[in-house]
């Protein structure tokens, strides 16, 4: 349920900051929409699963971070091309 909760926050996070600072913070948007979203599921799965802080991080966040940061590259590397390619 958190994860659910942090995709619509991830929302708000990444508007919110390319709102404020334009289109070259949407690297940044998008690393602290990723962050709100491990945050939020992190802070679910404390309530609802027993256990520290440490396992929860160890089972929720850790194994996801390198292939979420290899899927964030991918699109901002596709997008970029696929801009060029398409008609303004």
């Amino acid at each position: 349920g958190g994860y659910l909760w942090g995709f619509l926050i991830a929302c708000l996070v990444f508007w919110g900051i390319t709102a404020i600072f334009g289109d070259k913070s949407k690297i940044y948007a998008a690393i602290a929409a990723m962050a709100s979203v491990y945050i939020c599921g992190t802070v679910w799965f404390a309530v609802y699963a027993p256990g520290g802080l440490i396992p929860i991080v160890a089972q929720s966040v850790l194994p996801y971070i390198l292939p979420d940061v290899a899927k964030l590259l991918l699109a901002f590397s596709l997008s970029g091309k696929l801009r060029k390619l398409l008609p303004a």
